[in-house]
């Protein structure tokens, strides 16, 4: 059977560089892909010259029209990240920062198979094609990276078969900035607008990361008061939500209903 486009349904005749060309340029240097192909499943590593990862599971007209208008608009706020020692995203920049960075993992999330997508067919819909909605219980936050080991793109599915709370978390770092995006399907069906939060590791969490989504009033200053230290850093960052013992499970905490966009 053929695949189909993950956003639009229409036949995957597109091969979609999942890290853009104009984000690989800058780093031309040995790094490190790692992914989960599955529930319960050992994360698999593989070495790469440069942070290429091309997968066909979207078609032609998504890949040169919405995709490529929303990496033109992506590519200025990130390009600011990197180059600026300081600098403020507004509420436009997080919001096409979180854009950008939903759908690489949505693209991400297409190695595991479309039976194991935590995102579903209508918020794939919802995102694409300039509706530009981000799908709900999903959380992004940007990180400082110090003596960065070079890119770095890894995907862990946080839920067991066993577990009627899913979660996946997806951790991007390349140069001094790392992305990180938590969505969380709930056993239950929640209000869109209910906060709710993933039991996390103990950690000085809002010194190390900024929240971009779900958006705050105030604009995001840029850096973090705290950085990442390497790989060890960027390993804990990624491994925040996992839980520390094997045999625990992660948890939601509801909480009240709030304001988010």
């Amino acid at each position: 059977m053929a695949r189909t486009c993950i956003f639009c349904g229409q036949t995957a005749n597109s091969v979609e560089d999942a890290w853009p060309l104009w984000l690989t340029q800058r780093f031309i240097a040995p790094g490190a892909m790692e992914a989960q192909p599955g529930i319960d499943a050992p994360l698999k590593t593989w070495r790469v010259n440069r942070p290429e990862l091309r997968l066909k599971w979207v078609c032609t007209t998504c890949n040169n029209g919405w995709m490529s208008q929303l990496e033109t608009r992506a590519e200025p706020v990130i390009t600011r990240l990197l180059n600026c020692t300081t600098c403020t995203l507004d509420v436009h920049d997080c919001k096409t920062l979180t854009l950008w960075a939903v759908k690489t993992a949505m693209v991400l999330e297409a190695i595991n198979g479309p039976e194991r997508c935590l995102y579903s067919d209508l918020e794939r819909c919802l995102l694409s094609h300039k509706r530009d909605q981000v799908p709900p219980f999903t959380f992004v936050w940007i990180a400082k990276w110090i003596d960065s080991a070079g890119p770095s793109s890894i995907s862990r599915i946080l839920s067991r078969a066993t577990t009627p709370d899913r979660a996946t978390v997806t951790t991007l770092a390349f140069g001094c900035l790392a992305i990180q995006v938590l969505k969380v399907v709930p056993r239950a069906t929640l209000d869109p607008a209910m906060n709710i939060t993933m039991e996390q590791r103990e950690g000085p969490w809002e010194q190390v990361a900024l929240q971009v989504w779900p958006q705050r009033r105030d604009p995001v200053s840029w850096p973090t008061l705290m950085g990442l230290q390497g790989e060890g850093g960027l390993d804990v960052l990624e491994k925040r939500f996992s839980p520390a013992d094997a045999e625990n499970e992660p948890a939601l905490v509801s909480g009240d209903p709030g304001d988010a966009s």
